[in-house]
């Protein structure tokens, strides 16, 4: 699967099946926040609204929804984590 790091899996039961991303996010239906790989990202934007999937899908990689520029989405991404890095000094 797309974006699953082995720390993620713990817990986790695969049975028998191969599942593909298209499979999964259909099924998503009440998560809020997501955090993946950028092609997912931007499968997610360009797709989540027409296909109608994760409805309560609030951010994105720490990102709103609603900035559906990638190239916006990817400026704020480094904004926060710079400024989660400066928190970790003032702390």
């Amino acid at each position: 699967m797309i974006g699953i790091d082995k720390e993620q899996k713990k817990g986790v039961t695969f049975v028998g099946q191969n599942l593909n991303i298209h499979d999964v996010l259909p099924k998503l239906k009440v998560l809020e926040e997501i955090l993946c790989d950028d092609d997912l990202e931007e499968y997610l934007i360009e797709n989540r609204s027409k296909l109608g999937l994760m409805p309560n899908l609030k951010t994105i990689n720490g990102v709103q929804i609603d900035t559906t520029d990638l190239s916006a989405r990817k400026r704020e991404r480094q904004l926060n984590q710079l400024f989660k890095k400066l928190s970790k000094f003032a702390n």
